[in-house]
């Protein structure tokens, strides 16, 4: 711009101030005021601006900095930087001043220099603002069509996450009916080979007491017999009593044989009052009332295996897929019977009104109500109440499983229902589905299902209609 000028440069050189910057050294700073002029004498300057500091053009030597804010007396609207080690020539407006006064004519030179400058920066400004549409417009047309592949993107994942989850749902749904039928196998044979002893005890059972009682001729052996097979008083008071009174009877002896007060008090309550009579006598009578008790634990044993096979058998039927009449309640009994053993020492309360037979799938309700009951269970932690209730509601009935154990987090309560995902952190045991089949399985009967829950009040409650859909 000047380069040619050789004069123009020696003419101004009194005036001038050389510095030499390295590469990285700040000229001028957009939005800084300047009244001073920079001659680009050798090396590269880069001139940026806005807050990404976009570059609008690269200087070299004979090009001008400065001269929009030393005319206009605004600041700067750019930043200029060295790129590499570069020397500028720099006159200040009080030069300038000085020039115009002593030497007209080499300020009306440094005048066209200006106008070339500015000229040029216009020109430079021009074709930035049209590279910078230009690459605005393309940005644009790029973030449409970023916008437009990550709605893709995020369908593409919904489609992924849909395709996993019901994959997961058919690996568990197909887990828990390899499960069923293996155990349902096993229940069958195992009930299969119980089936004819436990029938063959009963049998012997009722046949000892019927031969018994008729080989005892002696009517107070006879007494003695069918007291042993009746359950104690229902009064322990009474019992106490009749007991008191039989040693008081057996004065004979300063220590009575508690054999003898056990029969003596037993009769007196089954029937009128009985002589002691003499210790032999009273030994028969004790032998009778314990083979008497001896025959009633045989058969109450006989009877409660025979029911516990079959609440085994019904509760893992493998027909998942069959759709008959059911009684709601017998599966409840038969689910709270498979878990008796893990009920003891909880108190087990049955609220069931009248409800009406419904069509569904047996096995799978009975896993329902195995799992509702077996986490409500393992929440009671050994101690506390669970009741099950069962009513009729909307021409189908629902059913509520409560516990008064440890509640459901506040914090885990909107995840219970997701598959795989445990709301005692792992520890459930037993036949459960998971609460995520479960809902599953009632949905697919056309019911519903849904939860309250606080520590010491917790209720899971199923409706189901009268039959499932389609």
């Amino acid at each position: 711009m000047f380069s040619g000028s050789a004069s123009f440069l020696e003419g101004l050189a009194p005036m001038l101030e050389r510095r030499t910057l390295t590469a990285g050294d700040v000229i001028l700073r957009e939005g800084e005021l300047s009244d001073r002029l920079y001659f680009v004498e050798r090396g590269r300057v880069r001139v940026a601006s806005g807050p990404q500091q976009q570059v609008v053009c690269e200087l070299g030597p004979g090009e001008v900095l400065g001269e929009l804010s030393y005319l206009d007396g605004l600041p700067h609207s750019a930043t200029a930087t060295a790129v590499e080690e570069t020397t500028v020539l720099i006159l200040s407006r009080a030069s300038a001043e000085r020039l115009q006064q002593r030497q007209p004519e080499l300020a009306e030179s440094l005048d066209e220099v200006l106008v070339r400058a500015v000229s040029l920066r216009l020109r430079q400004t021009t074709a930035g603002r049209m590279l910078l549409d230009r690459q605005h417009r393309e940005l644009l047309q790029a973030n449409r069509e970023l916008d437009r592949l990550s709605g893709e993107l995020a369908t593409r994942n919904r489609e992924l996450t849909d395709a996993l989850e019901e994959t997961r749902r058919a690996e568990a749904a197909l887990i828990r009916a390899s499960q069923m039928a293996s155990l349902g196998q096993l229940v069958a044979g195992a009930a299969h080979e119980l089936n004819n002893p436990l029938a063959a005890l009963e049998r012997g059972a009722e046949q000892l007491k019927a031969r018994l009682t008729s080989l005892l001729s002696d009517p107070e052996m006879a007494r003695a017999l069918a007291a042993g097979l009746e359950p104690e008083a229902r009064s322990t008071a009474d019992l106490r009593a009749a007991r008191r009174e039989a040693r008081a009877a057996l004065t004979a002896s300063p220590e009575p044989d508690p054999r003898h007060v056990e029969v003596l008090a037993r009769l007196r309550q089954a029937g009128p009052e009985v002589s002691p009579g003499s210790r032999a006598e009273l030994g028969r009578l004790a032998d009778c009332l314990e083979l008497g008790a001896t025959l009633r634990t045989l058969t109450a044993a006989a009877g409660r295996a025979t029911a516990v096979v079959r609440a085994l058998r019904a509760y893992v039927r493998p027909d998942l897929e069959s759709v008959e009449r059911v009684d709601v309640r017998h599966g409840l009994e038969d689910t709270l019977t498979v878990y008796a053993h893990q009920l003891q020492g909880l108190v087990v309360e049955r609220q069931y009104a009248p409800a009406p037979a419904i069509q569904a799938r047996p096995a799978e309700l009975n896993q329902v109500w195995s799992n509702l009951i077996s986490n409500a269970i393992e929440a009671l932690e050994g101690r506390g109440r669970l009741t099950i209730r069962l009513g009729p509601e909307r021409g189908g009935v629902r059913v509520a499983v409560h516990d008064t154990g440890c509640g459901i987090p506040p914090e885990i309560a909107e995840r219970i229902f997701e598959l795989r995902f445990s709301t005692w952190g792992g520890r459930r045991s037993g036949l459960g589905l998971g609460l995520s089949l479960a809902l599953e399985s009632v949905q697919r009967h056309g019911g519903t299902m849904g939860f309250e829950s606080r520590p010491g009040d917790t209720t899971f409650e199923v409706w189901l209609p009268p039959e499932p859909p389609g």
